[in-house]
């Protein structure tokens, strides 16, 4: 858990996540880029409330050609108020959609 909003993944979507006011919260969703297809923000949260603070991609089995891993996005809460952040795991092309996540986010 870092700061005081908490780790959530895929299993989290569609809950809300309350989170204090200058907080971070992670999004911690499975990837492997290996593939081609990767995670991004489909949605923008309202900036006024929560930023994107920062991403990363970390390989679960290091050294193993094609191995998965997962992405971790840090957001941080700015204001009081809600928000939605809405991601999608697409296909290289950027196009196709093979997953959709979406997360309410309440600021405190």
């Amino acid at each position: 858990m870092r700061g005081n909003g908490g780790v959530y993944t895929a299993a989290d979507a569609g809950r809300t996540i309350s989170v204090e006011a200058g907080g971070r919260f992670d999004l911690v969703l499975n990837s492997n880029p290996s593939t081609g297809y990767h995670w991004k923000l489909a949605q923008a949260p309202d900036g006024d409330i929560v930023r994107l603070y920062h991403n990363d991609y970390t390989t679960d089995s290091p050294g193993t050609i094609g191995g998965g891993g997962h992405e971790t996005w840090t957001f941080r809460a700015a204001s009081p108020g809600s928000t939605t952040i809405q991601m999608q795991y697409v296909a290289p092309d950027g196009q196709r959609i093979a997953r959709e996540l979406t997360y309410q986010i309440i600021v405190h």
